[in-house]
């Protein structure tokens, strides 16, 4: 399975992308976007968005969000899901940081 995610700034927005890609055609693959802002101390996840696809190989889930603050640092998240039979894997990615001026 290969998978990541990535956070842009569109200036009055931030998106956060991701992709799962399996290495055949799989019962179930999804991808579940977190956006995380750095509160002083740790991330802290703010946002959520999941999709998911049935009898393929890959999905790409992209999200916009038009809630946030300025002055802060934010990342994407990505929870990834492969599951074909009585297999299932799960794979983690982790964004860059941006900062939201």
């Amino acid at each position: 399975t290969s998978y990541g995610c990535a956070i842009k700034n569109n200036g009055n927005s931030i998106y956060m992308m991701g992709t799962t890609t399996a290495k055949y055609l799989v019962e179930r693959v999804s991808i579940t976007l977190y956006l995380q802002k750095w509160d002083g101390s740790k991330w802290v996840d703010v946002r959520a968005y999941h999709n998911s696809n049935t009898k393929a190989k890959s999905i790409t889930a992209g999200d916009d969000t038009y809630t946030f603050e300025r002055g802060n640092y934010y990342r994407t998240r990505g929870v990834h899901y492969v599951k074909d039979g009585t297999e299932t894997e799960y794979r983690y990615s982790v964004s860059s940081y941006i900062y939201v001026k």
